[in-house]
């Protein structure tokens, strides 16, 4: 109860923190959500933006929200958990120095992960037509795209049509131009841990009707190799030719083989992390699934696949913390390991 009798004096006292404003920021509202959570309201001149701060001593105060754009109706927005007995907030306005400055200390930290293989989903948010904004799954491999495919039925976009789209980087020069351009509307928001941009909305000029536009990218990490305390005796796995295998540092790298080439064909490696091999050097069944989606189409593809080992690593380095060296059989999936496959060597760093 301390903690809303705080934050409801918050509410009183710093309703009109920020100045400047044809209408001053005014908190409307607080409540505690379904999950327990601070939930706050407040109206401001539609277009201006603000970040939420928040102290529990009224000294010192650290941001909290990503940049939020008000509208014309309230702005509603939920306090993230923390241990604190008692919080108080309050509105700051968020100039376009400090966008420029998070847009520059982001992508500078994109670019330091100087990724070269990876997939993100995107989709385009605008008055567009629905085969233009809707999301697909684009795969990067060594720099370049590699496949472009729809997310709701896996179905690769023709490569005529992969000019709709765009790279990472060519994502951070949009939001540039907005900048340099000095759109009425910028809001952006970035990925804590590798600096892309997750969403952004860009508004030129408020007085053109549905020329504004945006995107969402959610990146997907490097699959990795799942473990299973009891490999499965069945698996709905398809037909599929193992043709190369070899271990870059702690990835696994695979080509294969198949039947299709009109839907996303899916790939994972199963291995048991308490079923190791006594021997020297010690031995790891893995064991590769494949779902084909239904793909009735018959061309046959081949494919390169990567996956981390780093969990594997891991198991392994429980059980035996001397050893530097492990072998890889790689089994088409049977969880007696039978039927043909590949043995590679993985050199565990100590």
């Amino acid at each position: 109860m301390w903690k809303i009798i705080s934050a409801m004096t918050g509410i009183l006292t710093l309703g009109n923190f920020v100045q400047g404003a044809e209408l001053k920021p005014e908190w409307t509202s607080f409540k505690l959500s379904d999950q327990g959570q601070m939930e706050l309201s407040f109206s401001a001149h539609s277009g201006q933006t603000y970040v939420i701060e928040a102290s529990d001593d009224l000294a010192v105060w650290q941001v909290v929200s990503d940049p939020i754009v008000s509208s014309d109706a309230a702005t509603d927005w939920i306090a993230p958990e923390d241990d604190a007995p008692h919080q108080f907030y309050r509105l700051a306005q968020f100039d376009r120095n400090a966008m420029r400055l998070q847009f520059d200390q982001n992508r500078q930290l994109w670019n330091e992960q100087a990724l070269s293989s990876y997939q993100y989903v995107f989709n385009w948010s605008c008055f567009c037509l629905p085969e233009y904004t809707a999301p697909v799954n684009i795969k990067v491999e060594g720099g370049e795209w590699t496949g472009i495919s729809l997310v709701h039925d896996g179905v690769p976009v023709i490569e005529k049509d992969w000019k709709r789209y765009k790279t990472i980087e060519e994502l951070f020069d949009i939001i540039d131009e907005a900048f340099l351009q000095d759109a009425k509307e910028i809001t952006t928001t970035y990925d804590s841990d590798l600096g892309y941009p997750m969403s952004v909305f860009i508004d030129y000029d408020e007085r053109i009707a549905d020329e504004e536009r945006g995107f969402n990218v959610k990146l997907e990490a490097q699959p990795s190799i799942q473990l299973m305390a009891e490999i499965p005796d069945a698996a709905s796995s398809d037909a599929f030719r193992l043709l190369e295998a070899n271990v870059s540092g702690d990835l696994l790298e695979l080509e294969v083989e198949y039947g299709g080439g009109c839907r996303e064909h899916l790939f994972e490696i199963i291995a048991d992390p308490n079923a190791f091999l006594e021997s020297d050097p010690v031995q790891a069944n893995i064991y590769m699934t494949h779902e084909s989606n239904n793909d009735l189409c018959r061309a046959l593809v081949r494919k390169k696949l990567t996956f981390s080992l780093q969990p594997l690593k891991e198991a392994f380095r429980a059980l035996y913390p001397n050893a530097n060296s492990l072998t890889l059989n790689i089994h088409g999936f049977r969880s007696d390991g039978g039927g043909t496959g590949l043995t590679v060597p993985f050199d565990v760093d100590p």
